[in-house]
């Protein structure tokens, strides 16, 4: 299907640039690791809380923390970011490869099921999130 091929690799082509964008945001970012912690009034209290980012933002004075306030779900998930984030972006790149083999083994005229079983197998490995690919 040419049609399809074509808007196949246009949208990964999009994408490409979306990642791309995305690991040079992250390799401009404060490098990290972020990590929770929490200030404690000991009063028992929700709101006695006060959920920090730690090692986020870059100043003069060294990495300072981001206060989220009682957000505690907030606070994890924009922590967790620092690492999420450019492993899904990796990962993200790892199957775009492997989806151009497959692509390109297609143009070419393949046939051969070995070839694509590889193939697939590499691109579950690649969606993985485990580094692997």
């Amino acid at each position: 299907c040419p049609r399809t091929s074509t808007a196949v690799s246009a949208q990964m082509g999009s994408m490409i640039t979306f990642l791309h964008a995305i690991i040079s945001r992250r390799a401009a970012a404060t490098p990290g690791p972020a990590f929770v912690d929490v200030i404690d009034d000991h009063t028992g209290r929700p709101e006695g809380k006060s959920w920090l980012v730690c090692d986020v933002v870059r100043t003069r004075w060294g990495n300072n923390a981001v206060n989220f306030d009682e957000d505690e779900a907030t606070a994890r998930f924009v922590a967790a970011s620092f690492t999420d984030v450019p492993a899904m972006a990796a990962a993200l790149q790892r199957a775009r490869a492997h989806l151009a083999d497959m692509e390109q083994a297609v143009a070419s005229g393949e046939t051969d099921p070995r070839l694509f079983a590889l193939a697939a197998a590499g691109l579950r490995n690649a969606l993985s999130l485990d580094g692997a690919g």
